[in-house]
């Protein structure tokens, strides 16, 4: 694959390659990818931070009419302050970029624009480092490397690039498993590497979770292990039952491996280490016995049948995305894994109410291609999802504002009513806009901010970033020249929502906070100044610290960056002047939004459309879980030689893409849409469907074990006298200390970014009454009880986890549970708690415990409690005369 569609590929390359090659070819070069041509107007660069400056002096040496693609270029101006000029009535005009008159200081700025670059990310490279540690082979192309291979040759690779970053590192300490392609070209240089040891997963006959089937199953592959169905409302949840082989292992006896298990809970198909289930899980041997961790890991062996369980609720009807992963004790970059999809049955339909806000159409040839509420084959297509009802209701643009105007009136947000927002489809969106006067945007980005789901189709945004119509341009004096026309749409959206939906690489429309020189402002007003940056500067690090990628220029190691920010798709500065039209995509990315409950397959037919005019913010990781935030999943193909050279350019040529909780669609352009489009839109659809927050579960068990049985009931002897007589396990509970085991779990399928602004990360904590006729009164499960708080510092002020030993002090009353585990609390003095004023003991007295766990979902902050007992009762001892 090329390296264009690589910085998009979410596979663990560790799991799925035995060797990484980094190319060295020229073909399809191409100075807005590649970057510009070196000073002897040669095409040396290969790997760039970023492209070439289109417009540019490098652009004209080229053979291109340079002077013309600054005049194309106006169409696009209007980001930076440089753009404009002001007129002495205090209007705005953008500048001619050709003009002769513009300010000294302007002269290289005005009309240029820089392409995407030919990068990897600052995440990839610490996957590549990751599979460097593994041992497996890098090689790298001889035009990579200096004349003795021992540096990057830095005229072909970017100083300033990730690319460098990694191969730099990769060629210190003379690692064995890095080489040039000439050196690897010998085949005894790899022999030994073919012989590299790597588990394997076997699983048992039905030892994965079942796999729902596809309603399009002809066209899917089922995994074998795997029978076809849904877990049942009868069965607790993911039932996994392997055996770890790997036969090129020296010493099978000595190896151990490390097991986890990951679900993909927010839908971007990452498995991010956020989303590992650690402290959901158990393990059991083939004799049942649970695995316990040793220093943070589980130490499994070859060849022998563990049992992996993780519970999901019974109202969790999504589709499941899970990853079963080993990893090598002694080397974690040595692992294997296994994926598959899962999914419950549904109990009762859950309700999924969509908005789908289309354009009012301003031009005849800009018609709205596509009703999601009249087109009856699209619904059926969801009504054979039985486990969903899903209601669409479509409205124009002037009528979304009007509505949310009167429900604003009132005091309400009408997108409350509201599960998931479309916003399409036509060409150009109709030529229209979307108000933000009374906050019709801004509610749009505080749904996606709450974690919502957003669909954002063809054109919804725009090249547009002015707000004014008219193609004038200033070209000095009283001189003026008419650009090129075009139509003028999508400001808002622009506006308020690009760098939302993942549009917005360098952070141009971003308004993060920042202080410069002591003064406050925001990244987007300091970009917009137009000059380029240097590291050192106050400006430049303040940026730096807000933005997830800098423009850096070529060679300068990072520190310096360049002033043409605007982002603009390499497809936009080429074809700004005509799109170029395809009928295909192509599949970069396996996920669940691909397969359930349609099968999309690698390749797809379309209504006719073309790239949009933004690269995207592959570099972007918002939850901060070491991944990137933005996952494509098709990119246009075929058609045009610009889909064709550079197959699956994720950055530029992207048809699908997922940013958590915000997708994006090519749908659009034109009607037509094939049943393939259909099927992809109804996945994501279901995919985007609310989870619900559950109630933790809580138990107490007869041994300090996971897996020790439910104890409803302890009993102690009253009789002291008899009872002091008593040995063995018949000892008196009423002496000493008591201990109590308790098991929690919550099984909430949260991921931590549902909520952009809060951790979703759920927190748990744990209260411990006790039965009192002098206590307070609470309701606990729906009666009346009078009680007494043991949760103190003076009665029980320490918790002990069985999953490590440690201990967890009570803090305001309260036990803060760091996640799901076993607890045992030592209960002292019991028979101050049993015996009555008037001697006699109770007859039963419970110890109650309360859990709450609390989740953000959506913007709203939901509050689960369970409350479970242990009975403390008299056991009578008779005399045997």
């Amino acid at each position: 694959m090329t390296s264009s569609e690589f910085v998009g590929h979410i596979d663990d390359i560790n799991t799925k390659y035995d060797a990484i090659y980094f190319g060295d070819s020229y073909n399809n070069w191409n100075f807005l990818r590649n970057g510009d041509i070196d000073d002897n107007n040669q095409k040396t660069s290969l790997y760039a931070h970023i492209g070439g400056v289109f417009g540019g002096t490098k652009d004209e040496s080229l053979g291109n009419d340079a002077a013309q693609h600054r005049w194309y270029n106006t169409r696009l101006m209007g980001l930076l302050d440089n753009d404009y000029v002001t007129l002495s009535n205090g209007s705005k005009l953008i500048w001619s970029p050709n003009s002769n008159a513009f300010p000294k200081e302007y002269v290289g700025k005005i009309g240029v624009m820089r392409g995407s670059g030919n990068d990897i990310t600052k995440q990839q490279v610490s996957e590549l480092k990751d599979f460097l540690s593994s041992g497996y082979p890098i090689i790298i192309g001889d035009k990579l490397l200096n004349s003795d291979a021992s540096a990057v040759n830095t005229n072909v690779v970017d100083s300033s690039s990730y690319m460098y970053e990694f191969l730099t590192d990769a060629l210190e300490n003379d690692r064995v498993n890095v080489m040039s392609k000439s050196v690897a070209d010998k085949k005894e240089n790899l022999n030994f590497f073919f012989y590299l040891a790597k588990p394997e997963i076997s699983f048992s006959e039905n030892g994965m979770p079942p796999e729902p089937q596809r309603l399009n199953a002809s066209t899917y592959t089922y995994n074998a292990e795997a029978k076809q169905g849904l877990l049942s409302q009868s069965e607790d949840g993911l039932k996994y039952k392997f055996t770890i082989k790997n036969e090129s292992e020296i010493s099978t006896a000595n190896a151990t491996y490390n097991c986890e298990l990951f679900l993909d809970l927010n839908f971007d198909g990452n498995l991010s280490s956020s989303e590992e289930q650690s402290e959901y899980i158990q393990i059991q041997d083939s004799s049942g016995n649970v695995v316990k961790k040793e220093n943070g890991k589980y130490y499994l062996k070859i060849g022998r049948e563990y049992v992996l369980t993780r519970k999901v609720p019974k109202d969790y009807y999504k589709v499941i995305t899970w990853k079963l992963q080993i990893s090598n004790n002694d080397n974690p970059s040595i692992r294997t894994s296994r994926m598959g999809f899962t999914k419950r049955e549904a109990g009762e339909k859950q309700t999924i109410k969509v908005l789908q806000i289309y354009p009012k159409q301003n031009r005849d040839n800009a018609p709205v291609t596509w009703n999601l509420q009249t087109d009856t084959s699209f619904q059926q297509m969801l009504q054979k999802v039985t486990d969903f009802d899903i209601t669409i209701t479509a409205m124009q643009t002037r009528t979304y504002e009007t509505k949310f105007k009167e429900y604003k009136n009132e005091g309400k947000n009408m997108l409350d009513d509201y599960q998931m927002v479309i916003i399409g489809f036509a060409d150009g969106f109709g030529v229209d806009n979307i108000s933000n006067a009374n906050g019709e945007v801004d509610a749009i980005r505080k749904f996606i901010e709450d974690g919502k789901s957003v669909i954002f189709a063809h054109d919804t945004t725009s090249f547009i970033n002015r707000t004014y119509d008219s193609t004038t341009l200033y070209d000095g004096g009283n001189s003026r020249v008419n650009g090129p026309e075009t139509w003028v749409w999508g400001y808002s959206l622009n506006t308020y929502l690009r760098a939302s939906v993942g549009m917005d690489r360098y952070g141009i429309t971003s308004d993060e906070a920042i202080t410069v020189d002591g003064g406050k402002t925001t990244v987007n007003k300091e970009l917009k100044k137009g000059e380029d940056l240097q590291s050192g500067t106050n400006v430049f690090e303040a940026i730096q610290k807000k933005v997830y990628d800098m423009a850096y220029i070529f060679g300068t190691k990072k520190s310096k960056s360049s002033l043409m920010t605007q982002g603009f798709s390499n497809n936009v500065l080429y074809h700004i002047n005509g799109v170029q039209e395809t009928y295909n995509a192509s599949k970069v990315n396996e996920g669940a939004i691909t397969q359930y409950p349609y099968y999309v397959s690698n390749k797809i037919s379309t209504a006719s459309t073309h790239s949009q005019y933004y690269q995207l913010a592959l570099e972007e990781d918002s939850d901060k879980d070491g991944t990137n935030d933005i996952v494509v999943w098709y990119c246009l193909s075929d058609g045009d030689s610009t889909y064709v050279q550079s197959p699956n350019d994720v950055r530029n040529n992207y048809y699908f893409y997922s940013k958590g909780n915000v997708i994006y669609t090519g749908v659009g352009h034109k009607s037509g849409n094939t049943n393939q489009e259909r099927e992809l839109f109804a996945n994501a659809i279901i995919a985007a469907a609310n989870v619900t927050a559950v109630e933790p579960e809580a138990t107490f068990v007869d041994d300090f074990n996971p897996t020790a049985d439910q104890e409803d009931y302890r009993y102690y002897m009253p009789d002291r006298l008899k009872a002091s007589e008593l040995s063995g396990t018949e000892s008196n509970i009423l002496n000493g200390s008591n201990a109590f085991n308790i098991q929690i779990r919550d099984y909430n399928m949260v991921a931590s970014n549902l909520n952009y602004n809060d951790n979703n990360s759920s927190s748990l904590s744990m209260e411990l009454y006790i039965e009192d006729p002098n206590g307070t009164e609470m309701t606990i499960n729906g009666t009346k009880v009078k009680v007494s708080k043991l949760s103190t510092s003076d009665k029980i002020s320490s918790l002990k986890k069985y999953s490590d030993g440690g201990t967890i002090t009570v803090s305001d009353g309260k036990f803060k549970l760091p996640g799901n585990d076993t607890f045992q609390f030592i209960l002292n003095n019991m028979e101050s708690y049993l015996k009555k004023s008037d001697g006699t003991y109770k007859k039963n007295c419970r110890i109650f415990a309360k859990i709450e766990s609390t989740v953000t979902l959506y913007g709203t902050t939901a509050n689960k409690e369970t409350w479970t007992s242990i009975g403390l009762r008299p056991r009578q001892l008779f005399d045997l005369d």
